[in-house]
């Protein structure tokens, strides 16, 4: 319509006066509760040798370390929202317990802090954040 108006091929852009209206926001799944408990039962089963005998050529400590562990940083990306890379950067100095008051009274909760760093793995808003982590999840020990 632009170029018809420009070149006299229409007397006016009859597209001037429209306004584009916004655009739907896209549907985005928010996993259930019933869900988030199956994928952490999944979690927990991988790693059984009764109810997954590939898993059996693992000697049994590593068989538990790596269920602690991918629990672990499951729990934490739910918990904290942060990125995958975040979590996998994260270093021992980063989780540490802190003294803080919630309604009223003193409580100690652990949290983590999810760093800006210089690679290209960067933070939600480009800031350091510091995220308080859920205690009681795991099953496997940690």
């Amino acid at each position: 319509m632009k170029y018809c108006s420009r070149y006299d091929l229409i007397p006016r852009n009859l597209l001037a006066d429209y306004m584009v209206r916004a655009a739907p926001k896209t549907y985005k799944h928010m996993p259930s509760e019933e869900e988030i408990a199956r994928l952490l039962q999944a979690l927990e089963d991988y790693w059984d040798p009764q109810k997954n005998k590939p898993v059996r050529a693992f000697a049994a400590e590593r068989r538990s370390f790596h269920r602690v562990r991918n629990s672990a940083i499951t729990m934490m990306l739910l918990d904290s929202a942060a990125r995958i890379g975040e979590v996998l950067a994260l270093k021992l100095d980063d989780m540490k317990q802190v003294n803080v008051t919630v309604k009223g009274q003193p409580k100690t909760i652990w949290q983590i802090t999810i760093r800006e760093s210089g690679s290209s793995a960067t933070t939600k808003g480009h800031e350091t954040r510091f995220v308080p982590l859920t205690v009681g999840y795991s099953r496997g020990g940690g």
